[in-house]
């Protein structure tokens, strides 16, 4: 099983695009391969899954977003992705 991760080395972000109420916060989950992380230059694929609870948020839209060295400008997007029948988005 791909590493488990909450932030993709202060270089990536991801947005998911929700209309939850206030006390229902989903449950999104990020897998980054290779387990070793972002490195400058190398490939990366990114999986994920949202739900609430054990319902798949199913056509939502994630964003992939990037920030360069050092850290300090604005975040800028990369792509987009619509979730699956079972809630699953990827970048590759």
């Amino acid at each position: 099983m791909q590493g488990r991760i909450l932030t993709l080395a202060g270089a990536l972000a991801l947005a998911l695009g929700l209309a939850a109420p206030a006390a229902a916060a989903p449950d999104v989950t990020v897998d980054v391969d290779p387990l070793s992380g972002v490195q400058l230059g190398k490939r990366i694929d990114v999986t994920g899954a949202a739900k609430d609870g054990a319902e798949p948020l199913k056509g939502r839209e994630v964003r992939l977003e990037v920030r360069r060295f050092p850290y300090r400008g604005a975040w800028k997007q990369r792509g987009a992705r619509t979730t699956d029948a079972q809630g699953e988005f990827s970048f590759t």
